[in-house]
């Protein structure tokens, strides 16, 4: 597995025909528009998976937004937010949580 970080403006996307795998880490924001295999990490950082996007790794981020499709597990030391068209399937199965948060964390569903 190939480690990449990503270093980019907060409004930094990858567009609908991108494909990525590997390691991910990043510091501000970042927008999925494609698709995106491996794992995800931000200690601090927030990121946003649209309608058309499909990640299949586990993220473990500050804030996940998820409008799109995601399999694998999140974790989110301050909230997740579920748009209508979102979808989450479990990966692991094994008697870990599929969606973990901080105790003061916030799920949103619009």
């Amino acid at each position: 597995m190939h480690r990449l970080s990503l270093k980019q403006r907060p409004s930094a996307a990858f567009a609908t025909a991108a494909e990525l795998a590997g390691e991910f880490s990043f510091k501000d924001a970042i927008r999925v528009n494609g698709h995106i295999s491996g794992s995800v990490y931000s200690k601090a950082g927030t990121i946003i998976i649209d309608v058309e996007a499909r990640v299949d790794t586990n993220v473990d981020v500050a804030v996940a937004v998820i409008g799109g499709t995601i399999k694998g597990d999140i974790v989110a030391s301050e909230r997740v937010e579920l748009e209508p068209a979102s979808r989450i399937y479990a990966v692991s199965g094994r008697g870990r949580s599929l969606l973990r948060m901080e105790p003061s964390s916030k799920v949103f569903v619009r």
